[in-house]
């Protein structure tokens, strides 16, 4: 090819920069996928490859059914290929540290161990004792952190047998490539996963055989690890190691049937010292009870004698008190006699008594009447006086009144007796005698007015001559009153006899004087034979009393005759009885005796009997031990390639798991650049038919013409690759790298490229393109100069199924009507629009779709499925009432919002096929699952309940295993028994394998029925107490382990938002795309119809008007497109979902709505940015255009 024609390629490239820099881009886009997603394989591949071989990753692993020693170690070591062998020992235990209680793998740890070595992340490596190093994890799954303890346990309690510790300090956080996958194998705790493992000094361990042997093989790391020539290779090897196996995996077992054997025969010589021990011990035992049992027969027959003695002296006693008794009876009966006759003169002087004192009344009668009568004559006597006064005053009260006249009332006596005194016509002895007369009248007027309550004093004149004149006009009511006093006296003393001439008598002074004293000896004689009376009764009493003294004397004597006889009967009685309680105690003696001795003999029949089981069970034992050592099998080594090791196995499922989506990528791109570069180059072709028709016409040739497209597209082609290639391997590998960290614990990426793929995937395309390219152009390039001078005839128009529907195509605008005609005249361009936008949409839902699937495990499995956040497992040796208890004080804690009791367990669920381990959730009642768990099938939402005639599974299970509702599955129970169990429902789950059932159909299958030992909690309350209710069940005694989702359920939702880089990469990749395919799209339409564009300028088109005559068919090409790569969206997610979805776990197999609207609309805006980028081109366009002539 000539110079001219290079030229002319360059200035074909520069004239349609536009057009190159598509074929460019879509081959860049195509081959960053390819090598990118490609190259992922083999990067992850070979990162983890390097990480093996730098660590010493074990190549080969021998377990055996008894364990290794040295000699093993020498044998395995002597085998030709085998590099290196180290011996290891590890244990399974129940780790436990802060709140957290988990199956924990302890492996031993040598300094100089050269095998299956690790990364130190974090601290330092342990120096001492009870130091150890633990799992540094990922964000999603972390293990112990340093400076924890960790205590071990182990659910046989059988600990000590495996290590001298029972806890260890976390000094360092290690990795390493052993524990590659999240999830780990099984442990030897009933089928549990290992949650994480430390490594403890070997020191610590105690067994004296190791329980792995490690080997390295000698060319190893002349091979990728995921290769099949190293699995070739180790498969070789290992057929070595299990052919030197035939030899020597018996040597532990002769050693351990050996040790068997010796033990045996020391516990067979054991049980014959036993058994002539027994013998001697049970036949003294049996002669001394004899010897017992006759001394208590001695002492039986002594008391009976005793009995006998007592009985007969107790008859004589009962005899003589019986005779004494009598006699103190007669004496009573006299003594009653008296004491009546005594009650009848009792009653007879009491009736003379009550004559007597009748007596004695009227005598103190009469007495008072005299009594009253010398008070009478006494206060008349008084009132004689005052009258007697009152007429002496009378008398001389007109002098008096004289005197005082010449006062006048208000004067005071005293000034009175003062004007008298200073009078000059009296005389001294008048001045005396009418002071003396004043005085005397005050006083005897004051007396007579005086009362007790009211004593009068007189003070002046006027008072004076007051109480002179009352006592004047009263004189004769006084005299009145005196005559009626003497009067009542009279009638008192003699019954109302008148006074005759008594009264006269007594009217006087000295009448009343001689009278009293008649009275008072009246009075005298009275009281004098009142003394009689009195006298006599008292006499008459005395005699009465006198006669009940004697009375009572006898009664006392007959008392006291009674008391000594009690006395001396209850003496006798006493010493009777205290023979008596002798005898019983003696007789309770004997009977504490005979019990004892029958305890004995009992005693001796239970320890004969337990001691004749203890050796019947010895004996069962030795010969359990004999058969046991019989029935041992024979040593097996058991050779494990790394191919086997279940991290490496998994983790090269996933490498090819990725190398199969790298295989779906590739054929949508080359499909895409296919229809870029035929619309492209079939454009260009017929744009310079002119130019291949004088090319023609100057002598190139078909094939130098054809040549000029050709190296164009080549062009295009090697530079999009190289780009591509460079930019597949710098983003994608390093992307899907770090995602995979959600599973597996990687180790730095190695950029490993691939130069055979970078090579093929450039080479793919460029056949590709060349081969579109060559279909582009051949058909022109068959004509004849002259013709390929002149433009290619166009199509015959055709009527569009819209222009037969009137009531449409009527109403359709120019504009659309343009749209529509064009989108089904260019059918090349429609495709590859729409395939290219459908595409575009496809990946963004990818993206979104491999977002909406992780999230839906944090969603719907810890939100929705799980109605609890936590479990509390208990210790196997609790009672069910003691976890009744414990279960009872959880109802009863504020924090605890819901709660249920099951039976749970690890357990196998088995086909012919294959096998899974499963959570088994054994429930009393069907009512109980609901509380804890929302069972529901995925597709229909319909949910579940359990019943007592089948199982339900999780789906991931019933997929792996084949199974549908109705078929029979085999389950293990707790005890590890097989039985086949229907399956009555399919339920909703994203991680682990769970299998649900009741308790009533558990017992139908297996015949035993299940104690509960998980409690399921649902908590509330803040992130404090919540944690403060863990740590105090995490340090519980009864507390076997728990788990809470609340920091798993974080750490998920962390690594999701880490998933967003392969959103953005997926939208950025599709944002490239769409601009390609639509950008191509926009800019072959304008290139097409410049002519008629322009025409439309000249016309009056404004250029929002001329934009949206072109935008509408680009829009409607989008839209299309966008609702197109809906489906084909979701195809490719669930593929590839399907692809990277693990034993375990089951992604999310639906998108939401959300998620599609949105890819939808981020699909339009690269549309509406593309149209935005093109409007320039249409700026450019001048009206002059559409002057130019077709020619």
């Amino acid at each position: 090819m000539n110079k001219i024609l290079y030229k002319d390629i360059r200035r074909m490239i520069g004239a349609t920069k536009g057009r190159f820099f598509s074929l460019t881009a879509i081959v860049t886009i195509g081959v960053a996928f390819f090598v990118g997603v490609s190259s992922s394989s083999s990067v992850m591949s070979v990162s983890v490859d390097k990480y093996d071989d730098d660590l010493n990753l074990k190549d080969i692993s021998i377990y055996s059914n008894y364990g290794f020693d040295e000699e093993d170690l020498q044998a395995v070591q002597n085998v030709f290929g085998v590099d290196t062998a180290e011996l290891t020992k590890f244990v399974d235990v129940i780790g436990t540290a802060d709140t957290s209680s988990v199956v924990t793998r302890v492996h031993s740890y040598r300094s100089d161990s050269e095998i299956n070595q690790f990364t130190l992340k974090a601290g330092r490596l342990p120096e001492n004792a009870n130091e150890c190093v633990a799992e540094a994890g990922s964000d999603l799954e972390s293990g112990f952190t340093i400076g924890s303890t960790i205590a071990f346990s182990r659910p046989d309690n059988d600990l000590s047998d495996y290590v001298s510790v029972k806890s260890c300090k976390v000094v360092g956080l290690i990795d390493t490539p052993l524990y590659l996958d999240e999830v780990k194998e099984n442990s030897t705790l009933s089928n549990q996963y290992i949650n994480t493992y430390v490594y403890l000094p070997e020191e610590d361990f105690v067994t004296d055989y190791y329980t792995e042997i490690n080997v390295l093989l000698t060319d190893a790391k002349a091979y990728n690890s995921f290769s099949d020539k190293y699995e070739t290779y180790a498969k070789e090897e290992k057929e070595k190691i299990e052919e030197a196996a035939k030899t020597q995996q018996n040597h532990r077992y002769e050693i351990v049937v050996s040790d068997a054997q010796q033990k045996y025969q020391d516990g067979a010589d054991d049980y014959q010292k036993a058994l002539e021990e027994y013998n001697a011990k049970i036949s003294d035992a049996q002669q001394q009870i004899d010897e017992n049992r006759q001394t208590i027969l001695d002492g039986e027959q002594a008391l009976a004698d005793a009995s006998q003695t007592l009985t007969d002296s107790q008859v004589e006693l009962d005899a003589g008190y019986a005779e004494g008794a009598q006699k103190l009876k007669d004496a009573r009966t006299q003594l009653d006699q008296s004491s009546a006759d005594l009650a009848a003169q009792k009653t007879a002087f009491a009736e003379k008594e009550a004559e007597l004192n009748q007596n004695i009344k009227d005598i103190d009668d009469g007495t008072a009447k005299i009594d009253s009568g010398i008070a009478s004559v006494s206060q008349a006597k008084t009132g004689i006086q005052q009258l007697q006064s009152m007429k002496a005053i009378l008398s001389q009260s007109n002098t008096v009144l004289a005197i005082l006249s010449p006062f006048p009332d208000t004067a005071s006596i005293q000034d009175a007796e003062n004007a008298i005194q200073a009078s000059q016509s009296l005389t001294e002895e008048q001045k005396q005698q009418q002071i003396a007369l004043i005085n005397g009248s005050k006083i005897a007027l004051e007396t007579v007015f005086s009362t007790k309550d009211q004593p009068v004093s007189i003070q002046t004149a006027g008072q004076f001559k007051t109480y002179l004149n009352n006592a004047i006009s009263q004189q004769t009511v006084l005299q009145s009153s005196l005559d009626g006093q003497i009067a009542s006296i009279y009638k008192n003393l003699n019954d109302g006899a008148s006074l005759s001439g008594t009264e006269k008598e007594i009217s006087s002074i000295e009448g009343m004087d001689a009278y009293t004293e008649s009275l008072q000896s009246s009075k005298q004689d009275l009281l004098k034979k009142r003394q009689e009376i009195v006298d006599g009764i008292a006499s008459g009493k005395q005699q009465l009393s006198d006669a009940e003294t004697k009375i009572s004397d006898g009664y006392a004597e007959a008392d006291q005759g009674s008391a000594a006889l009690e006395q001396q009967t209850v003496a006798a009685q006493a010493k009777i009885n205290a023979g008596w309680d002798e005898i019983n105690t003696q007789s309770a003696a004997l009977q504490d005796g005979r019990t004892t001795l029958e305890e004995a003999q009992a005693e001796l029949a239970k320890a004969k009997t337990e001691g004749q089981q203890k050796l019947d069970d010895a004996k069962s034992e030795l010969d359990k031990a004999k058969q046991d050592i019989d029935d041992l099998a024979q040593g097996e080594w058991t050779v494990l390639d790394r191919t086997q090791h279940y991290s490496s196995a998994a983790y090269k499922n996933t490498i090819k798991q990725m190398s199969e989506i790298a295989a779906v990528f590739p054929v949508f791109f080359f499909m895409v650049a296919t229809l870029v570069c035929l619309t492209t180059m079939t454009r260009m072709v017929d744009e310079q038919r002119g130019q291949i028709g004088i090319m023609r016409a100057l002598g190139y040739s078909q094939r130098q013409c054809a040549e000029k497209y050709l190296i164009y597209s080549e062009a295009a082609t090697l530079i999009g690759g190289i780009l591509g290639s460079i930019l597949g391997m710098m983003i994608f590998p390093g992307v899907i790298y770090n995602a995979w960290k959600m599973m597996y614990i990687l180790p730095t990426i190695q950029l490993d490229v691939s130069w055979p793929l970078v090579l093929f995937s450039i080479a793919s395309f460029l056949g590709v393109m060349l081969l579109t390219t060559w279909y582009a152009c051949h058909e022109d390039m068959k004509e004849v100069s002259a013709q390929l001078m002149r433009p290619k005839s166009p199509k015959l128009g055709k009527s569009t199924l819209i222009e037969k529907i009137p009531f449409i195509w009527k109403h359709l605008s120019f504009t659309w009507k343009v749209t529509v005609r064009n989108l089904i005249r260019y059918k090349k361009r429609f495709f590859m629009s729409v395939f290219g936008v459908a595409g575009c949409t496809a990946l963004i839902i990818t993206g979104f779709g491999i977002r909406d699937s992780i999230q839906t495990i944090a969603t719907k499995q810890f939100e929705d499925i799980y109605q609890y956040n936590g479990t509390v497992s208990f210790n196997e040796d609790l009672s069910a009432s003691e976890i009744n208890d414990l279960y009872q004080s959880y109802t009863e804690n504020d924090l605890v919002d819901s709660s249920a009791l099951l039976t749970a367990y690890s357990g196998k669920a088995y086909t012919e096929d294959n096998d899974e381990t499963v959570n088994m959730q054994v429930f009393d009642q069907s009512e109980d699952a609901s509380v804890i768990y929302h069972l529901k099938v995925r597709e229909t939402q319909e949910s579940l309940t359990l019943s007592d005639d089948g199982i339900i599974i999780n789906e991931k299970l019933a997929e792996n295993l084949k199974k549908k509702v109705g078929d029979t599955l085999t389950i293990e129970s707790k005890d590890g028994v097989r039985k086949e169990v229907k399956i009555s429902g399919i339920c909703e789950m994203y991680v682990r394998h769970y299998v649900f059932m009741t308790k009533t159909y558990y017992r139908e299958i297996f015949g035993v029925s299940l104690a509960d030992n998980t409690a399921v909690l649902k908590l509330n309350g803040t992130a404090e107490q919540k944690k403060a209710f863990q740590s105090e069940q995490a340090e519980a005694d009864s507390v076997k382990s728990i788990e809470f989702f609340d920091t798993l359920l974080e750490n998920f939702n962390q690594m999701i938002k880490g998933l967003d880089i392969i959103v953005i990469v997926l939208i950025l990749s599709s944002a490239s795309l769409a601009g390609v395919v639509l950008g191509n799209l926009t800019n072959v339409n304008i290139s097409e119809r410049m002519r008629e564009i322009a025409t439309l300028k000249v016309l009056g088109f404004r250029q929002k008007e001329v934009e949206n005559y072109i935008y509408k068919e680009n829009n409607v090409l989008t839209l299309i497109g966008s609702l197109v790569g809906i489906p084909l969206g979701m195809m490719l997610h669930y593929y590839i979902m399907h692809q990277v979805e693990m034993d375990y776990v089951m992604f999310g197999r639906k998108i939401s709505a959300l998620s599609c609207v949105i890819c939808v609309a981020m699909t339009l805006g690269f549309g509406f940015l593309v149209n935005l980028f093109m409007a320039k081109h249409l700026r450019k366009i001048q009206m002059v255009e559409s002057l130019k002539s077709v020619e």
